[in-house]
C-alpha cells in the first residue's frame, strides 16, 4: 500500500496521541452503534448474495444464502444454501440436510458456520478473547483513503493462523475494510456502503479483491450484497 506522507502522518497523529488497538476498536464500535446495542441483540436475519469473479473479470459464479443467527443467550445458525441445503448449528453440534435427506458435514461447512457472523459482526467480534491486537499506524489503501490499521491475529495450538488487517477511517471510525492472509494469497474487501438495522451500523454492501501483500490490487475478486429482516 502507498503509505502516506510523513507530514501527513504527523498532522493527524497529533491530534490524538492516545490511539492504540484497543482504544481504535471501542471507538468503532460506538461508530456502529455501541456495545450495549450489541450485547442485547438477540438474532440477526438476512440474505447474502455475493458473486465471484475470474482474473479476466468474468462470472465465475453467483451465491444467494439465507442466513439465521441467534446470539444471546448462546450462539446458534442456520444457512440455507445457493443449492437449497440447510446447514444447522443448535448450540452442541453441526448438522446438513437437503430436504428430508441428511448429508456428511464437511470443514468448509462448518468453517461457513463459525466465520460467517466473524465477518459480519465486525468491529464487535475483535473483543472476543484470543485475538492478539496489533495497531500498525495509518496507511492509504488503494482508493486514496486514509485508515488507521489494527493487525489481528489468532494464535490457537493445532490451528493455522490467519492475520487480519482491520482498516478503520479516521475522522469517524467506521471500519472501512479488511485484507486477510490466506497462506501468502492475499483478499482485500472494502466496506463499501452501510445500513442500520436494530441499533448497529451494518454491512450492506462490500467488494473483494486480490491483492499482493502490499495491497496492490491485482483483480477484483467478488461483490457481496446484504439484505437483513426483522
Amino acid at each position: 500500500m502507498r503509505y502516506m506522507t510523513l507530514f501527513c502522518l504527523l498532522s493527524i497523529l497529533s491530534c490524538d496521541k492516545a490511539l492504540d488497538a484497543d482504544s481504535i476498536i471501542d471507538r468503532s464500535i460506538d461508530a456502529h452503534g455501541g456495545w450495549d446495542a450489541y450485547s442485547t441483540l438477540h438474532m440477526v436475519r438476512y440474505d447474502k448474495k455475493y458473486d465471484l469473479y475470474t482474473e479476466d473479470g468474468s462470472l465465475e459464479r453467483s451465491f444467494d444464502q439465507k442466513h439465521l443467527t441467534h446470539i444471546n443467550p448462546e450462539y446458534k445458525n442456520e444457512i440455507v444454501r445457493t443449492d437449497g441445503s440447510v446447514l444447522s448449528f443448535d448450540g452442541i453440534e453441526i448438522s446438513k440436510k437437503m430436504g428430508d435427506s441428511t448429508m456428511q458435514v464437511t470443514a468448509g461447512d462448518t468453517g461457513l458456520i463459525y466465520s460467517s457472523f466473524y465477518v459480519l459482526a465486525q468491529p464487535f467480534k475483535l473483543k472476543d478473547p484470543g485475538a492478539s491486537l496489533t495497531y500498525e499506524g495509518l496507511d492509504t489503501l488503494f482508493n486514496g483513503r486514509a485508515a488507521h490499521v489494527v493487525k489481528v491475529e489468532y494464535k490457537e495450538e493445532g490451528k493455522e493462523n490467519h492475520p487480519w488487517w482491520f482498516y478503520f477511517d479516521p475522522v469517524d471510525f467506521k471500519m472501512i475494510g479488511n485484507m486477510v492472509d490466506h497462506n501468502g494469497s492475499f483478499s482485500l474487501i472494502t466496506n463499501d456502503e452501510y445500513v442500520e438495522y436494530k441499533g448497529i451500523i451494518w454491512n450492506a454492501k462490500r467488494t473483494g479483491y486480490r491483492t499482493t501483500p502490499e495491497g496492490e490490487i491485482l483483480f477484483k475478486r467478488s461483490d457481496y450484497v446484504y439484505e437483513y429482516f426483522p
